[in-house]
């Protein structure tokens, strides 16, 4: 009895712990990346890159899991910064898997939050309404097409989604569905940073552009879509 007690008292400090710790290390990461925020480019992320590859993935993982929390850090700045780093076939790779941690990691935060922290995320951010009225239709197709626009930040959509209660596989499938074109344009930019009139940069950075364009029209068309909706 005693025994059991006293490993449960052990298993639980070491829970704290943990906690604790990785509080720290998130706070000092955040306030790291905010101090060096202007500095945080393509070219000083590839400075600090180790050159043995298995530790330059880790390294990139790391970067993507402080932008998941960083909302100042640009997410086509780390994947040109891959396209730089790996070849064509690595670097896709290296970025859907960082496209998985960036956008799991404030999922996790919203499902630990429940649901009482959806109202508080619409409430700071009314474009999420958009989202709230519709999760009920197709989640699926929602969570693709919030981030092929780009019309909301990924980080708030992430911890939305995980608050709202969305399954993980669906939620990471159609987050990555979303996220890849403009995985391939930003890696294929990257890779041909060295020749901006190269016609590889030059497509990549057009097909860039026009998926901006339809984005924003995109975004209008939904918010006219609702307020038609609200007035009748």
């Amino acid at each position: 009895m005693i025994e059991s007690k006293t490993g449960g008292y052990i298993r639980k400090t070491l829970k704290v712990a943990a906690a604790v710790i990785f509080t720290v290390l998130v706070c000092v990461l955040l306030a790291v990346c905010f101090i060096y925020r202007k500095q945080i480019t393509a070219e000083k992320i590839i400075q600090f890159t180790p050159q043995n590859q298995v530790a330059a993935v880790m390294f990139m993982m790391l970067i993507f899991a402080a932008k998941s929390l960083c909302v100042f850090i640009y997410c086509g700045i780390l994947y040109a910064a891959c396209g730089m780093v790996f070849s064509a076939p690595i670097a896709i790779c290296v970025n859907i898997l960082g496209t998985v941690v960036m956008t799991s990691v404030p999922y996790i935060i919203g499902k630990r939050a429940g649901a009482k922290y959806v109202e508080k995320l619409v409430e700071k951010h009314p474009k999420l309404t958009m989202l709230k009225e519709a999760q009920g239709k197709n989640s699926f197709f929602m969570s693709f097409i919030v981030r092929l626009t780009g019309i909301l930040p990924s980080d708030i959509v992430s911890a939305y989604f995980g608050a709202v209660g969305i399954s993980y596989g669906k939620y990471v499938f159609s987050t990555v569905l979303g996220f890849l074109p403009m995985i391939v344009t930003f890696t294929v930019m990257g890779m041909s940073a060295h020749d901006v009139t190269s016609p590889a940069f030059i497509i990549s950075a057009g097909l860039q552009i026009v998926i901006m364009i339809l984005s924003g029209v995109f975004y209008m068309l939904m918010r006219k879509k609702e307020k038609n909706r609200k007035r009748r």
